[in-house]
């Protein structure tokens, strides 16, 4: 009996990955969704000098979004993962962390980049939040694969070590 639910445990496992990266890629999709309708009003707009600014605009959006996640990230977030894991926080101090940094964006890239969005139609805000959730969810598979190829190199360590 045991040996039955230490396979099933295993197998969970091994599938485990595949769920995660299954919802994962779902959230991606719907993130780069929001990115295709941003286009598809900038592709509305006849004038190509417009239409040069509102991407450039995009795009300086799109490098300050990814240095605020990953400043973030690097500073802050662990710290308030380690204390919803002990029960000191929730989850809601996580989305603070992204209306933060939605403020923190929207200070750096001023209101004259902001305002071309508008000229394209496009909400910012939401815009924003979208390129927010697609940096977390790169920064997390990222740390996500350290963590695994970490594990993998210690079990390797071990194993040589037992051999020995």
């Amino acid at each position: 009996m045991e040996n039955i639910k230490q396979i099933c445990w295993e197998s969970f496992l091994l599938l485990l990955p595949a769920i995660l990266g299954v919802i994962s890629g779902f959230a991606i999709w719907l993130a780069n969704k929001g990115v295709e309708i941003a286009k598809t009003h900038i592709a509305k707009i006849n004038n190509e000098v417009a239409q040069n600014k509102i991407n450039e605009a995009m795009q300086t959006i799109r490098s300050v979004t990814n240095d605020v996640v990953t400043s973030i990230e690097q500073t802050i977030v662990s710290e308030i993962r380690k204390a919803i894991a002990d029960g000191t926080k929730d989850k809601d101090d996580l989305k603070a962390l992204a209306d933060e940094a939605l403020v923190r964006i929207k200070e750096i890239v001023g209101k004259q980049i902001l305002s071309l969005l508008e000229v394209a139609q496009i909400n910012a805000d939401k815009y924003i939040a979208d390129l927010i959730e697609t940096d977390v969810y790169y920064l997390k598979r990222m740390n996500a694969y350290r963590t695994q190829e970490t594990i993998q190199i210690t079990d390797e360590i071990s194993e040589t070590a037992e051999g020995t």
